[in-house]
């Protein structure tokens, strides 16, 4: 469903952030199980692994595989929940099918078991663990989610290979053929209008939710500018989302995180 647009932004985000490059080696890894391998079985195979890595991981009993050695040191140095991990590979499992989503619950759910599961294990990792940030946390990943999904449209239409909710393109009267051929047209421009206002809700939410956290969580939710830069840039393009400026690496990105971490907001 989404791809690795992802890791320019959220993930060395989140390397600054946090800095534990043990959980997100086993991220890193995980996201390349789709973006790398072109046979459904092989893939499944590969999560089977990490299936089979945090049975063992649990017991104190890590394979012998560099990542996931880490990554045991990780889960019992800082007591990581199993349940954000397993959601994370399952989730995988169920983008291998290569379906278009049906509805707008559907991207919301994939992406609380996945951008939101990072955003916990990542809560996790810095010893915090607080209702509130818990909170701010499932709308951000819901809002990196939508970010995302609407970021790799034109990487998927390339391949023919639908990645919207169907449900808002049939409102808004957008074909499967309008999409793989990158429309410009009012009805597509008002389809992603409605996704991205989707994200921007979830952003809001996520941000008034600030004066509530504990503040060593702030950093934490600095993905929010990866958010808020594309959006901001999706605006500007009237919403085509296959604007090519929009897939353009944001330089300034790095320096805006920094800015944004020594304020204590995000």
């Amino acid at each position: 469903m989404f791809r690795q647009t992802w890791n320019y932004t959220h993930f060395p985000t989140i390397l600054r952030v946090t800095n534990k490059e043990n959980v997100n080696g086993l991220l890193y890894r995980y996201r390349q199980v789709q973006d790398t391998v072109t046979n459904k079985q092989i893939g499944l195979m590969r999560l089977q692994f990490w299936k089979d890595s945090l049975d063992q991981l649990y017991k104190e009993a890590a394979p012998k595989q560099p990542v996931a050695m880490e990554l045991g040191r990780a889960i019992h140095s800082k007591n990581l929940s199993r349940r954000w991990l397993t959601k994370l590979i399952e989730a995988r499992e169920r983008s291998l099918e290569e379906k278009a989503p049906m509805t707008v619950k559907a991207v919301e759910e994939y992406a609380d078991c996945t951008s939101s599961a990072v955003m916990f294990l990542v809560l996790e990792s810095v010893g915090i663990r607080d209702v509130h940030a818990d909170h701010a946390a499932s709308h951000l990943g819901k809002a990196l989610g939508f970010t995302t999904l609407l970021r790799a449209t034109p990487y998927h239409a390339s391949l023919r290979k639908l990645n919207l909710p169907v449900e808002v393109l049939a409102k808004h009267k957008v074909s499967e053929e309008q999409v793989y051929r990158g429309s410009q047209e009012q009805e597509m421009k008002d389809a992603v209008f409605e996704l991205a206002s989707l994200a921007h809700q979830h952003l809001d939410k996520a941000r008034s939710l600030s004066s509530s956290l504990p503040r060593p969580a702030l950093s934490v939710f600095l993905p929010a500018l990866v958010c808020d830069n594309y959006l901001t840039g999706l605006q500007r393009a009237h919403f085509n989302v296959f604007d090519a400026k929009l897939q353009q690496k944001a330089h300034l990105l790095p320096a805006k995180l920094w800015w944004k971490k020594l304020r204590g907001t995000y």
